[in-house]
């Protein structure tokens, strides 16, 4: 734990710790207020005080996640606000609203399941996950999870399980409901291979019947598909999916095209890639008349190429000499740049 003037820009320089699941800063102006820094950065605003002598903590809010009561932003200024708050609740000896954890309880029952989960999501970075994957899996668990992060992780039960699924799938959908508990058993599984753990309670889950929403265009309608991309008034947007049709790629692969992904010559060149898992720019060699998604869904390990056909070369030759004469400033290296859509 560490004592620092908690400020915006404090804030925004702590660094997620790489040798522990969880780093302490606590406010040197508030005595109460601090924030908690996971493996995986996030942030989140806690209190503690004293309830008739018996130290507890209290989770305010994740910095920049939105407050349930308002939808306003958790900032350093909102945190103080609500700690000065929970603190007077404490000293007159009354424990806040919510459940509250006192240090015994904490290092008799282990871990938490923000403790698995950030363990989790920090694998999925060392592995170079897709980062859309992650940033999915932390939005998610932080909004419908919020009210078991902080418990101890051997508290969640099967019924839980099963009553928070049946719960999400009655207000937010089947998929939905599905994916959340997926996110509760990966991060279990991971944090038992660290701790002895009881049997994954997600076995409790009746998984709902996922169906395909999105049925294939048959042979017989991509004629008609084609006539209606073809009347498209924006040029990019008409390369875009005309580029969907031939190619088969999925809808972020297209749509992240940059012309050093591209080689639409008939000899092999050399190009400069962003590798934005790595944070760093690589040499690759393209082979002729081919495309390179250097990030697709499955991060960097899932990288591929594929062949370009005769059409596609000439579609992105034409795209790109457009973007030149038609997009003021230019396209900064994008195929299909998504503001000259609208």
């Amino acid at each position: 734990m560490a004592m620092i003037k908690l400020t915006a820009a404090a804030l925004d320089a702590l660094k997620a710790p790489t040798d522990t699941p969880q780093s302490y800063y606590w406010c040197s102006e508030q005595t109460g207020l601090g924030v908690v820094v996971g493996r995986t950065g996030r942030k989140t605003f806690v209190v503690r005080g004293r309830v008739n002598g018996e130290l507890v903590k209290r989770t305010i809010g994740v910095a920049g996640a939105p407050r349930d009561a308002d939808g306003h932003v958790w900032t350093v200024q909102l945190a103080r606000i609500e700690a000065r708050k929970l603190l007077g609740q404490m000293a007159s000896g009354a424990a806040p609203e919510t459940k509250v954890e006192t240090r015994a309880a904490r290092a008799a029952t282990g871990p938490t399941l923000r403790n698995a989960i950030d363990l989790h999501v920090a694998r999925m970075r060392k592995s170079e996950g897709s980062p859309r994957s992650i940033e999915e899996f932390e939005r998610e668990t932080n909004k419908h999870l919020i009210d078991w992060l902080d418990a101890p992780i051997t508290t969640i039960t099967r019924t839980a399980c099963r009553e928070l699924h049946e719960k999400l799938t009655e207000a937010s959908g089947l998929y939905l409901a599905n994916r959340v508990m997926r996110y509760v058993r990966a991060a279990w599984n991971t944090m038992l291979k660290e701790h002895d753990l009881p049997a994954n309670p997600t076995i409790a889950v009746m998984w709902n019947k996922e169906h395909r929403r999105q049925e294939p265009v048959t042979w017989v309608k991509l004629p008609e598909l084609y006539e209606r991309i073809l009347k498209l008034e924006s040029g990019v947007r008409r390369d875009y999916y005309l580029t969907l049709m031939l190619s088969g790629l999925r809808k972020m692969d297209a749509a992240t095209i940059r012309w050093e992904h591209a080689n639409l010559t008939d000899e092999p060149v050399s190009s400069r890639v962003w590798n934005a898992r790595r944070e760093r720019w690589e040499d690759v060699e393209l082979p002729a008349f081919s495309l390179l998604r250097p990030n697709p869904k499955g991060g960097a390990d899932s990288a591929f190429s594929i062949p370009l056909s005769g059409e596609l070369v000439k579609l992105l030759t034409r795209r790109r000499d457009e973007n030149r004469t038609t997009i003021a400033g230019g396209d900064s290296g994008w195929a299909f740049p998504t503001e000259t859509w609208v």
